[in-house]
């Protein structure tokens, strides 16, 4: 399944994971209006206004991101009804393609870790056959309690081709109370990225492991020493945009391959109507800004996470714009920073962002889409960072 994930990143160009993660108060008026007409304002109400929340979300974005991350809290608090839209939101989200990682943050011990194992990412046994329960692809993990807790479900996803991502360091401001105290001179976190890599050593993709780690955009310092004690573990970096994390952090999350991270963000593509700057759309068009998939072969999109929203735009004709390199600076192995005289890009586009690169010299587009880390509207000029080094960036 991590072959599968990268896969997809690499096939949208998008390190994205989308959190769907729908409070009620986050579902426009007419959704949930429409599911209390057929069920009352109920808990089976509540769960499909839910369910048709999550489907138009899907819809829109599911053939331009590489993943799904629902929050199974979010669904339990309305009890069974609740778990049902969860288990409709998984198996729809799968039929459409996307990797589904459930973010379910289990971590007990012995039998019971290894019947939530079963039920997320395994088969039970019932009577002469086996089922799936949740049948998620990935799922989140505590590992408070240690080995007792994770192995178990490294035992299911090692038969049923699944994996996980072991909170190591989280996006919370109190994360420091547990995780950043010194066992023998050296942080909690530390500790735990190392056994994350040893977990993983036993359990590879071609390049990548299926063991991953969560390390919150919110401390880039520390994701950086973590990416350097963990290189084969993907890693799930929440606390991007509404929590504080900024898109020129994300950069010491990734490898030099260009791979090695994924991106959550969860209010800010699931309630981006509420935001003032898309009050335009109104509730009623939730979800115009993702726009429609239609005559996409042949098209050129434009992918947004800087504005915490993803949009895809055809173009008609090509547009090109010259620019030249004002600055280089290294920035980490192999990784440069680039101050471009852009003032179009400068005057439009946002951090986080992605522009495409025309290179006079080989005559053809890069083959990664380069981040903008950084707007200077004064000097009408945008900071980029790019691999240097990377084939077919050089």
């Amino acid at each position: 399944m991590i072959q599968k994930l990268i896969a997809n990143i690499q096939k949208t160009n998008a390190p994205i994971v989308v959190g769907l993660d729908p409070m009620l108060n986050y579902i426009p008026k007419q959704v949930q209006e429409k599911a209390f007409k057929e069920y009352g304002e109920t808990l089976e109400g509540a769960a499909e206004a839910i369910w048709q929340f999550n489907k138009a979300i899907v819809d829109e974005t599911y053939d331009i991101i590489p993943a799904v991350k629902p929050q199974i809290a979010m669904y339990e608090q309305f009890g069974i009804p609740g778990l049902m839209a969860y288990k409709k939101t998984v198996d729809y989200c799968k039929e459409k393609g996307l990797v589904v990682i459930g973010d379910i943050k289990r971590g007990d011990i012995g039998s019971t870790s290894a019947a939530y194992a079963t039920g997320h990412v395994g088969k039970v046994q019932v009577g002469s056959k086996k089922y799936a329960g949740f049948d998620v692809d990935f799922v989140t993990l505590n590992p408070y309690m240690g080995s007792d807790s994770i192995n178990p479900f490294i035992e299911a996803c090692k038969e049923e081709k699944r994996g996980m991502f072991v909170l190591v360091k989280t996006s919370n401001p109190s994360s420091g109370e547990f995780q950043d105290q010194l066992v023998n001179g050296r942080p909690l976190y530390e500790l735990v990225g190392e056994k994350v890599a040893e977990w993983g050593e036993g359990f590879m993709g071609d390049s990548y492991s299926y063991v991953g780690a969560v390390v919150g955009a919110t401390y880039p310092e520390m994701g950086k020493t973590l990416r350097k004690i963990m290189p084969k573990a993907y890693i799930l970096v929440p606390g991007y945009g509404a929590q504080g994390g900024q898109g020129k952090d994300l950069v010491h999350f990734f490898n030099e391959d260009g791979l090695g991270a994924i991106v959550n963000s969860s209010r800010g593509i699931i309630a981006a109507y509420k935001q003032e700057k898309y009050a335009k759309f109104g509730e009623g068009k939730f979800c115009t800004g993702f726009q429609s998939s239609s005559g996409r072969y042949g098209s050129r999109y434009y992918r947004s996470i800087g504005s915490s929203k993803i949009r895809r735009r055809k173009y008609h004709g090509k547009s090109k714009m010259k620019s030249t390199i004002l600055q280089q600076e290294c920035i980490g192995t192999d990784i440069y920073s680039l101050w471009l005289d852009a003032p179009e890009i400068a005057s439009q586009a946002k951090p986080g962002q992605f522009i495409s690169v025309y290179s006079n010299d080989s005559g053809r587009v890069l083959p990664r889409p380069i981040s903008i880390c950084e707007i200077d509207r004064e000097k009408w000029r945008s900071s980029h960072c790019i691999p240097y080094c990377r084939k077919g960036n050089c």
